[in-house]
């Protein structure tokens, strides 16, 4: 029996001399999904040769896999339960891998163990540039969400209020483990043959929206962490092949890469129905707009209107808040980018006056998010970012919401209340001044 099977950008042609084990999720990964593979790799399953029974023979209870990387050759052992599947495993730089199976466990072995169980496959997707993460991977609308954290942290629930909330928009790439692969458009989410105890296991290759590293709370909230702290969530959950430094060190620099050109989040989360809006409205509510933080650069925070709008009036129908995460620059410096969430609030409920802080709609559709500073007639008034001195006339029947509070790592503040009030006030009065205080800023 030969077949191939396609994970990420590898390949792997097994022959076995008996039918193997295998579940329909298997067949999925029998095409493939990223073009010519990036690497080749030959997988015999066959009786024991006269080498493997001298090595069972010397290393009686213990497997002897010995690897030939780089011209060295270095040897893991690893016990066997009483009753496992003995093998022996040679693997060459050349990309074969043999696995001799003891000939009276070989038919009980092939009915019960499917390959990937024995190959060492995290080594071989190494040499194809990809890592094994044990995460849940959503798709939605054609870009990967992964929820990466330990065993019973709540991956399989974040997943199913996507599912509920979000409906035919979501669907499941794997419910425990996906390659995340390197490519020269950067890094996909893979399907792969293994998904734990989840149900959920497709073959696929999509671009990555969000990592996102699950942490239990009372709140909902993204926090953006830095580069080590996104290198070590990565590794903890990732298959690394520690006992051989050659990988374990290439496998430490893909990640180190991936943390670079993936945006990684630690999501504070609950475990009820709000959470997933929290996400959604960071990762494909909003747009990031202009980041100089010039004043005449006219910088914004931008919205995309796309479904922004629609989402919104749906929540305010409900009689519902709605959540937004602020992306660029123009707010600052009382919001900032990829950190604060704004609740927005009809007009009816709060209408707006000089000072708030308002999400209208400008004339060619986009969205934005600024300080109503000064009404201008009877019909209109201006408005400018806390970022900016060049103000805009923008007419009342524009106006959307209105910004009640914000959230800010967890803790929720009102806009009405010390200090922000104070700041609300003293932000206004200074606007004659504020280049200065600008300047201070991006200096501070």
């Amino acid at each position: 029996m030969r077949n191939t099977f396609y994970i990420g950008a590898a390949a792997l042609t097994i022959t076995s001399e008996k039918p193997l084990y295998m579940l329909t999720q298997d067949e999925r990964f029998l095409h493939p999904v990223l073009g010519d593979p990036q690497i080749r790799f030959e997988v015999d399953i066959i009786h024991p040769s006269a080498d493997a029974t001298d090595a069972w023979e010397e290393m009686g209870t213990y497997a002897a896999v010995a690897y030939a990387l780089h011209g060295e050759s270095e040897r893991r052992t690893y016990p066997v339960k009483e009753g496992a599947l003995p093998f022996y495993s040679i693997r060459d730089g050349r990309g074969s891998v043999r696995l001799y199976c003891d000939s009276e466990d070989l038919p009980f072995a092939l009915k019960t163990r499917r390959p990937w169980t024995y190959i060492h496959i995290e080594e071989l997707l190494l040499d194809a540039q990809a890592l094994i993460l044990h995460a849940s991977a959503i798709l939605y609308r054609g870009q990967a969400i992964l929820f990466s954290a330990p065993s019973g942290t709540g991956k399989s629930t974040q997943e199913r209020l996507w599912r509920e909330t979000y409906g035919e928009d979501v669907t499941v790439l794997n419910g425990d483990r996906v390659v995340l692969q390197k490519t020269p458009e950067g890094f996909l989410a893979c399907g792969f043959p293994v998904s734990g105890g989840s149900t959920d296991c497709n073959q696929g290759a999509y671009p990555i929206a969000c990592i996102a590293v699950l942490a239990r709370d009372t709140k909902d909230y993204p926090e953006e962490i830095g580069l080590t702290e996104k290198v070590r969530a990565i590794y903890s959950e990732t298959s690394v092949p520690s006992m051989i430094p050659a990988y374990a060190s290439a496998a430490l620099d893909l990640m180190e890469e991936l943390a670079q050109n993936v945006r990684i989040v630690r999501y504070h989360c609950t475990m009820e129905p709000s959470a997933p809006r929290v996400l959604h409205d960071m990762l494909f509510a909003a747009v990031d707009g202009d980041t100089d933080t010039d004043a005449d650069a006219g910088s914004v925070t931008t919205l995309d209107p796309s479904d922004l709008k629609e989402a919104l009036l749906q929540s305010f129908t409900k009689e519902l808040p709605f959540s937004l995460m602020v992306t660029g620059y123009s707010m600052c410096p009382m919001l900032f980018p990829n950190r604060d969430i704004v609740t927005l609030i009809p007009c009816a409920k709060r209408p707006p006056r000089p000072g708030d802080i308002v999400l209208f709609e400008r004339p060619d559709g986009r969205l934005v998010l600024h300080r109503m500073h000064a009404i201008k007639t009877e019909d209109s008034f201006l408005a400018v970012g806390d970022n900016q001195i060049a103000t805009e006339e923008v007419s009342f029947s524009q106006i959307l919401a209105v910004v009640s509070d914000f959230t800010r790592k967890g803790k929720n503040h009102s806009v009405d209340r010390f200090p922000w009030s104070l700041y609300r006030l003293f932000w206004r009065k200074t606007f004659r001044i504020r280049p200065l205080f600008i300047k201070w800023l991006k200096k501070w």
